[in-house]
């Protein structure tokens, strides 16, 4: 995230968080945006630690020119209390220096599985910084269905972190094209109301935007026609873009309870291939051999524009100092 220091944020009397707010920034906390030039902020830093902040500044510099970044806020000194109502926030110096040591959350339905997904679909340097990020406690997962996402979400009475700590991903869970499940809703709403980063999937699960070619990609040329594995996923990929994206890959079209009659009209060597789903593709995620060949086939897919736009969307908005 970027906190955009103001130039009367840049005030002795504020130093107690300065100091908070460039020792994390040195830290790949944060990213530390001001005006160098600006009389103010050129005093404080040249007899304030001005190693620190002319690198605080470069990191800032160097990104800003190559990425995006939405999670940005502003820092004035004449603020007392927050306003996070605006597009973009104004924080109080104490709320920012109290911002930039909390952890990001990643409320998801499967603490592990989802954060595997998301490995797969950012680029390499993201998934890099994802890996290090949980495993020195910066970014701490949440899960346990969508159910406790929506509790997690209503939880939480920290503002900061619902604004500026909170990424949220659910599973829309559809049984028709564009039509998440009430539950979706509700998580959708919710963080809506609250101003807090999350996307829906338009497909039923993660399941559904795994390359299935990958379950046959051992087998010799000549001998595909006779591979289960195979013949499914031809299958599979025979259906059209309503019924593969809503259809539970996991369970499959055995359990009619679970899908709606957009697969009435399916040939029976179809239905029968599919009926019992394709088991253990989620695990396929955190295969960490096989992420970046999973990224690139989900990105090469024709129907990968959500893709795309999620990679982004995580990038952009968890993106620090590397």
């Amino acid at each position: 995230m970027i906190l955009w220091l103001l130039p009367d944020a840049f005030d002795e009397r504020q130093k107690q968080y300065l100091d908070t707010l460039r020792t994390n920034a040195i830290n790949n906390k944060a990213f530390l945006k001001f005006d160098i030039e600006n009389p103010a902020v050129s005093r404080w830093t040249t007899q304030n630690n001005s190693s620190d902040w002319e690198e605080i500044y470069r990191c800032w510099i160097s990104d800003a020119t190559k990425f995006k970044q939405t999670n940005i806020a502003q820092v004035s000194g004449s603020v007392t209390n927050s306003n996070l109502d605006s597009d973009i926030p104004i924080l109080s110096l104490e709320d920012a220096a109290r911002l930039i040591t909390i952890p990001l959350f990643l409320n998801f339905e499967n603490a592990y599985n989802d954060v595997q997904f998301i490995k797969c679909v950012v680029d390499k340097s993201t998934r890099k910084q994802v890996f290090e990020k949980i495993h020195n406690a910066e970014i701490v997962t949440k899960g346990g269905g969508i159910g406790e996402v929506k509790n997690e979400l209503r939880r939480q009475t920290n503002p900061l972190i619902l604004r500026f700590k909170m990424f949220v991903l659910t599973d829309s869970d559809c049984k028709f094209l564009d039509t998440p499940a009430p539950d979706a809703i509700d998580v959708a709403e919710i963080c809506t109301e609250n101003k807090v980063e999350f996307h829906t999937l338009r497909r039923r699960m993660i399941e559904n935007y795994f390359p299935l070619e990958l379950l046959y990609e051992s087998v010799p040329k000549e001998s595909l026609d006779n591979d289960i594995n195979y013949k499914k996923v031809q299958a599979f990929y025979s259906l059209n873009t309503e019924q593969r994206f809503c259809l539970h890959l996991k369970k499959g079209l055995n359990r009619a309870d679970l899908h709606s009659n957009i697969y009435d009209d399916l040939q029976g060597e179809t239905k029968q291939l599919l009926g019992n789903g394709f088991r253990g593709i989620g695990d396929w995620f955190s295969r960490e051999n096989k992420q970046n060949v999973i990224h690139k086939l989900m990105h090469r897919n024709i129907e990968c524009s959500e893709v795309i736009n999620l990679a982004a969307k995580i990038k952009n908005y968890i993106r620090t100092p590397a």
